[in-house]
């Protein structure tokens, strides 16, 4: 067939297993709004000084525990007492395609399956059932110099994946879904709806349907989330506000349509798995048999890692095994969370699988932000001066958008020693306003089971969804209308 769509021109390149290590049960901690108006007062002061109209995660820096949180109440999620006395393996498979016009693209699908089906010999249960967690899409690219011809493999898409395997109602809140909630309850309110709760299906996952959807890993970084949701609604504001025909504005380009979230149905490969395995909605799930159909080699060519000898880095083998419970409310536990999604998910966007770091302002006589990475590794081929660059990146982004937020703008000790391992088992070991160092440990390869834009509570997100717009109101009301910087 001729129909790219059916044409099976997708190599699996590598696929490794690792044995899942011990784990404490995982809460769920969404976003919530918990506002310091003096913050958005220093925002609007930011933008006067810089002449500006568009936020950015550097006019935010510092403010953005005084405006969002993470809830103190840990919501139960899947991965509960049964779930990690399961043995199971996590799972990385990289896979190939190239399209018409000659692009190669990778897949890195990083996962965990549902139980222990891979004997010690090798053998496999052709119905091992791997479900995703994660996915990492690059390009290569190719370019002619006078030294010949030259490749490099880009990021393209990194995002989280959720569907919902548990008994209650799932509500995304991404950037998007904060606008698109704010929309259906005015609108329902315009139709006399009252205070009936009302829905939609475009941030609504019931554990009905198969339904799978993507989140973009920035959205775990509560800096990036909050910037993009104020700097779209200002933007949709400002325009409302010079433009003659305002309704149409705002019905027809709405700020929720301005933030794209990766779609994982626009993955061909696993589009091209599901109808395999006889599905037309794409899962997030699939059998060892249905690679099989695909490419039976596979069957001889996957890795089963042992992990005490072959994975285990000697900086991780110096840390407890499993770190401190999640359930508390303690201010401790609290930050440990935000700083253990942040770091996780900044690793990741710069293409880290393993990073291992330690971020003080207590070791420094001025009390400044000090970051030191004593060892990495990365899942894409970089030259060195690349990997140099990406870690000078993140080591400047970590302190601007995570550290000073979490540390009141650097004026509170804090000191965070993180290892961050996307196949394995990420841990810290956090310090923070005299209270002594604790460690905390989190299954890195399930963390959408977890993630903070994901809630069971339907009232929280309709509070975050309309007091984050309300903050946009506020701000864009502040009389700061330049706006040269964005046009």
């Amino acid at each position: 067939m001729n129909n790219p769509f059916f044409t099976d021109n997708f190599v699996l390149e590598d696929l490794t297993y690792i044995p899942i290590g011990n784990f404490v049960p995982m809460f769920n901690r969404p976003y919530m709004v918990n506002l310091d108006y003096g913050a958005v007062d220093a925002i609007n002061s930011r933008l006067d000084d810089t002449k500006s109209y568009k936020i950015t995660p550097n006019i935010i820096n510092g403010l953005t525990d005084r405006i969002m949180q993470h809830s103190a109440v840990g919501y139960e999620t899947q991965i509960n007492n049964n779930w990690i006395t399961t043995k199971k393996f996590i799972f990385m498979l990289k896979v190939s395609c190239t399209d018409q016009m000659g692009i190669t693209n990778f897949t890195y699908i990083q996962g965990y399956t549902d139980y222990d089906g891979i004997s010690m010999s090798g053998n496999i249960d052709m119905s091992l059932t791997h479900t995703i967690n994660n996915v990492i899409e690059t390009n290569l690219i190719q370019y002619n110099t006078p030294f010949g011809v030259v490749r490099r493999e880009k990021l393209y898409k990194i995002y989280n994946v959720f569907t919902n395997d548990t008994s209650e109602m799932l509500f995304t809140q991404r950037p998007n879904d904060v606008f698109n909630n704010v929309d259906t309850i005015n609108m329902f309110n315009l139709m006399g709806g009252g205070n009936l709760d009302v829905t939609n299906n475009l941030y609504t996952i019931n554990p009905f349907d198969k339904r799978t959807v993507g989140s973009t890993v920035e959205n775990n970084i509560s800096t990036e989330y909050l910037s993009k949701i104020l700097n779209a609604g200002m933007i949709l504001n400002k325009e409302k506000a010079i433009h003659v025909n305002s309704f149409a504005i705002e019905n027809v380009d709405s700020a929720g349509s301005r933030l794209v979230e990766p779609g994982f149905s626009d993955n061909r490969f696993f589009k091209y798995i599901s109808r395999l395995a006889g599905s037309m909605s794409t899962l997030n799930k699939f059998q060892f048999q249905t690679l099989m159909q695909l490419d039976p080699s596979i069957n001889d060519r996957f890795k089963l890692l042992n992990i005490t000898k072959n994975y285990i880095d000697p900086n991780i083998l110096k840390t407890p095994e499993v770190g401190e419970f999640w359930h508390g409310q303690d201010m401790i536990t609290l930050k440990a969370y935000s700083v253990i999604e942040s770091a996780v998910a900044m690793a990741v966007k710069y293409g880290f699988n393993k990073l291992y770091f330690i971020a003080s302002n207590m070791s420094n006589p001025m009390s400044q932000a000090e970051i030191f990475i004593t060892n990495f590794n990365s899942f894409i081929n970089l030259e060195e001066q690349e990997f140099t660059t990406l870690l000078e990146i993140f080591k400047s982004n970590f302190i601007n958008e995570v550290f000073l937020n979490e540390s009141n703008n650097g004026q509170i000790p804090l000191h965070v020693e993180m290892y961050v391992d996307l196949l394995g088992t990420s841990k810290i070991n956090i310090t923070f306003a005299g209270y002594p160092g604790t460690w905390y440990t989190i299954p890195t390869f399930a963390n959408s089971c977890f993630s903070p834009v994901v809630t069971v509570n339907k009232q929280a997100f309709d509070d975050l969804s309309q007091q984050l717009v309300n903050i946009v109101d506020t701000i864009s009301s502040a009389g700061n209308n330049n706006v040269n910087n964005y046009y």
